[in-house]
């Protein structure tokens, strides 16, 4: 039987296949793509994965990434690669993508029992423009908050224990009353509000680290450099180090072994894939 790291080092393989799709799409139609969170962390501090990380997070200003879902459409290969977004699974609720590998599956806790697309994959997170004025932007991040609470309930996620939470109870009894649909609609027009503004902030509204955390400087993302990630190159935040510092702290210190998060993993199968990655 396979221990933790040997099941992990094989989905790191895996996950350089979706990565690599995503820069051949990128590189081919003029798309500015790049490593944001653990990934550029990895990048920096391992030259590759993060030993116990379990995926692969990059990130796209929102026209970038609305480009990329738009040629998606007739680049991948849908025979190998599933990208999935809110618009095409119904009961897909995040506001960023999913570029899943066919045959593989990685069920984890908070979706196990939600009926989607569960391959293994890499995030492809869009970034969007904030208000200026922090009270517009307190105000945009509290109603994207709530239809985004209420479509999570509505489409059955969260754990076991969470859905025993009185405010799961009521967020689940409010969700009755809006369709799945409106909910989806309501939440992308929200955060896309200063989609034609440049503004001084922006924001990974689904970021793990919460609305105010995931706010960002508009430099950070605008400016890139080129990394060694394993045996590749991918691009990433050029100011790494005001970045990293922002959401890590100390990024060059390994955190203790308690504090290794990953996405609560309860299976995964590799299907056809061999040990190396190769189908």
């Amino acid at each position: 039987m396979e221990d933790t790291q040997q099941i992990l080092d094989r989905m790191h393989g895996l996950h350089l296949i979706l990565a690599d799709e995503v820069k051949r799409i990128c590189d081919k139609h003029d798309i500015k793509f790049f490593m944001i969170a653990g990934t550029l962390l990895g990048a920096v501090r391992h030259k590759g994965f993060i030993p116990w990380d379990d995926d692969m997070d990059f990130g796209m200003l929102r026209k970038d990434y609305e480009k990329f879902l738009s040629v998606c459409t007739s680049e991948i290969d849908e025979n190998k690669f599933y990208l999935q977004t809110d618009e095409k699974d119904k009961y897909y609720t995040f506001n960023f993508a999913k570029l899943r590998l066919c045959g593989t599956k990685v069920l984890e806790g908070f979706s196990s029992n939600v009926n989607t697309n569960q391959g293994i994959y890499i995030d492809i997170f869009p970034i969007d423009n904030v208000a200026d004025l922090k009270t517009a932007a307190s105000f945009q991040f509290k109603r994207f908050w709530f239809y985004r609470s209420l479509l999570w309930v509505k489409c059955g996620y969260g754990s076991e224990d969470v859905k025993k939470k009185a405010s799961y109870k009521i967020a689940k009894f409010l969700s009755k009353f809006f369709s799945i649909k409106y909910l989806k609609k309501r939440k992308l027009k929200i955060i896309t509000k200063y989609k034609n503004k440049r503004t001084k902030k922006v924001v990974t509204s689904d970021g793990s680290y919460g609305l105010k955390k995931e706010t960002l400087e508009r430099s950070w993302v605008e400016n890139l450099s080129l990394y060694q990630f394993e045996d590749r190159q991918y691009p990433g935040i050029a100011d790494y180090d005001a970045y990293l510092s922002y959401f890590y702290g100390d990024y060059m210190q390994l955190p203790p072994e308690d504090k290794r998060n990953h996405h609560g993993r309860l299976e995964v199968d590799f299907g056809e894939y061999s040990f190396n990655g190769d189908k």
